[in-house]
């Protein structure tokens, strides 16, 4: 199937590259300011250990540095992979322009998905993809979307996602979406009793023991002749 058919068959509007970098733009001043405050704490520390004589202060700064370097890395990792699937596939920068990331659930039909939490593993890979479109300050992924017909960066392509111009659809599709995930997940513990109840009778049957039958004595060559 060509790529225009793919554009064709999506319903809603696909946000535009202005949009999507504005968005990012937004984002990574967000997380700008999560790191800065992470890391404001402990040098707020060491300047107050700087006019102080207490020695104490001084293992509790060599502890607070990296641990506040910790919390700030888990922060910024956390907003990208963990608020979108929270949000249904919104971040601030997503929401300021309107803009949402969806799954592409079948290309043929078009139809979208919004990202709910059971989609915590996508959302890691495509954070782990997305390095790839930051290279060259973000050149990378804005030469992808260039090419991409749906406007899809190399993480979005990867993970079959594409991010709509549309922020407020309607949540029929979330429900479906939720609706099917219950049914799949019912339908697989269905499957997985019957696989462990033909399993056990599988092995009673081998259990079973075998009726060995009676051997036949040989005739004696007497009694074949009277016989014959």
């Amino acid at each position: 199937m060509s790529e225009e058919k793919k554009i064709i068959k999506i319903k809603e509007p696909i946000a535009t590259i202005s949009d999507r970098i504005l968005a990012t733009i937004i984002d990574f001043f967000i997380v700008d300011l999560i790191v800065l405050v992470c890391l404001a704490l402990p040098f707020a520390f060491h300047v107050s250990f700087i006019f102080s004589t207490k020695p104490a202060l001084e293992v509790l700064l060599y502890i607070f540095w990296p641990l506040m370097s910790v919390v700030a890395a888990l922060a910024s990792s956390a907003y990208f992979i963990y608020w979108p699937i929270r949000t249904n596939g919104l971040t601030i920068g997503k929401k300021a322009l309107g803009i949402r990331l969806m799954l592409i659930a079948d290309s043929q039909s078009g139809e979208l998905y919004f990202l709910t939490n059971d989609d915590l593993l996508l959302s890691f890979k495509r954070f782990i993809f997305s390095f790839v479109d930051m290279q060259l300050f973000g050149g990378l992924g804005m030469i992808f979307m260039n090419k991409s017909p749906i406007i899809q960066t190399f993480a979005d392509k990867k993970l079959n996602t594409v991010v709509v111009d549309s922020e407020d659809l309607e949540r029929e599709t979330l429900d479906k979406r939720i609706a099917n995930q219950y049914l799949k997940n019912n339908k697989e513990k269905i499957d997985d009793k019957k696989e462990s109840e033909e399993e056990k009778e599988e092995v009673k049957e081998e259990k079973k023991p075998i009726k060995k039958e009676p051997k036949k004595k040989k005739k004696s060559q007497d009694e074949e002749k009277k016989e014959e």
